[in-house]
């Protein structure tokens, strides 16, 4: 659900207290005023809340997927996942970081796969089993 209605009621909620006639009342003044800039710091907050809720379900898909991997690779009996250490020495990102999958799939051969981070190598893997899984029908 998007927030931008009440955002939006935010800004003509500040705009109505800064237009607002006050019939010269000092205080009256001073209150639109304030209650202006109140409302301005609320849209504020609140827009960093929302962006900050997007991040946050951004997050929460890839490790979704990262933990789905796990589990499909790992899902017989048997299996075996090891994510590696990094390779500070790596010649390039995509050789970074490595897991090691020992499965049926893999003929229980150890097999490593490489990539940036370990969602990027669980997610070779991952491919690498569902071709494996198509091929051997």
């Amino acid at each position: 659900m998007s927030d931008a209605p009440i955002t939006e009621w935010l800004d003509d909620l500040a705009l109505y207290f800064e237009t607002h006639d006050t019939n010269g009342e000092d205080r009256a003044h001073w209150a639109n005023v304030y209650n202006a800039e109140i409302a301005r710091k609320v849209k504020a907050a609140l827009t960093a809340y929302q962006a900050r809720v997007k991040e946050l379900e951004a997050d929460n898909a890839r490790l979704s997927s990262v933990l789905g991997n796990i589990e499909l690779l790992r899902a017989d009996d048997g299996n075996a996942v090891i994510i590696c250490c990094d390779d500070p020495e790596a010649a390039s990102r995509d050789l970074l970081t490595a897991i090691d999958v020992t499965a049926q799939w893999t003929r229980w051969i150890e097999r490593r796969f490489h990539g940036s981070s370990v969602a990027d190598c669980l997610a070779k893997a991952a491919a690498a089993r569902a071709a494996y899984g198509e091929t051997d029908a």
